[in-house]
């Protein structure tokens, strides 16, 4: 089963894809670049502009990665899990599939737990 957030990031890969393919125009403005945009932001001299990334720790991105991954399948608290599918089920909503359908079912599950309470 493909996971919520492979689903995400496979999205998100297509959308750089079609960016990183497109070509910006040239227009009137003779401050603005134009050119694609992989290439302006691989090669900044060509733009006569410098790199302005800078290199991360990696004890610091290590912690961050720790702290943003879930540690398990479940993606939040096991008891606010385990009622959210219960009410799931009961409603008859399935598993999103898509950044939409999860917004849906955030929606509808939240609306849910404060008429619970």
């Amino acid at each position: 089963m493909v996971s919520v957030l492979n689903l995400l990031q496979i999205d998100l890969d297509e959308i750089a894809a079609v960016w990183d393919s497109h070509s910006i125009r040239r227009v009137r403005n003779q401050r603005a670049y134009h050119g694609r945009p992989y290439i302006m932001f691989t090669c900044p001299e060509l733009y006569n502009t410098i790199d302005y990334l800078c290199a991360a720790d990696g004890v610091k991105l290590q912690c961050c990665r720790q702290e943003c991954l879930a540690k398990t399948v479940v993606p939040c608290d096991d008891t606010v899990f385990e009622l959210c599918c219960i009410i799931m089920q009961e409603n008859g909503w399935g598993f999103p599939y898509s950044a939409r359908e999860g917004i849906d079912l955030y929606t509808n599950l939240r609306t849910e737990i404060l008429r619970l309470l």
